[in-house]
């Protein structure tokens, strides 16, 4: 089942490629397709894509050709993107790692300590000081 994904991939290329889109040639995952000022750009990962457009009637248009080459489901929303979760508003977006953050702080926990400096606590001896080292020499002249 390792050709699974390699069969997946050049099934959509296929696809894609005959509906109009070529593939970014240093990004394999992302797919373009242009027609006046129209532009519509599908970023892939693995079986999950994200479509982005100037034009809703591209968005649909395209909808309606994949489905006809395939079942898909269709979110009209991005919820998540690679753990990420993502929200869109009026003329914004927001990208945050909050599954991750926790998960972190749920495997690592550390101790809380307050104090009213941001630099740590720290007892450093300077009576037993090195030799600096001749940075000059080591520039090139």
């Amino acid at each position: 089942m390792k050709q699974a994904g390699w069969c997946w991939l050049i099934f959509l290329l296929e696809i894609l490629t005959r509906i109009g889109f070529t593939t970014m040639e240093v990004n394999q995952s992302l797919y373009i397709f242009h027609s006046g000022a129209t532009t519509v750009a599908i970023w892939i990962h693995v079986d999950n894509g994200v479509i982005a457009s100037n034009s809703q009637l591209a968005v649909s248009d395209f909808k309606w050709q994949i489905c006809a080459e395939m079942e898909i489901k269709w979110h009209d929303t991005i919820s998540q993107v690679l753990g990420l979760e993502c929200a869109v508003g009026e003329g914004e977006g927001t990208i945050a790692q909050k599954w991750l953050t926790s998960g972190i702080l749920d495997t690592y926990p550390q101790a809380i300590i307050k104090t009213d400096s941001p630099l740590p606590v720290l007892s450093a001896n300077t009576s037993n000081l090195k030799d600096t080292i001749p940075f000059g020499h080591w520039l090139s002249r």
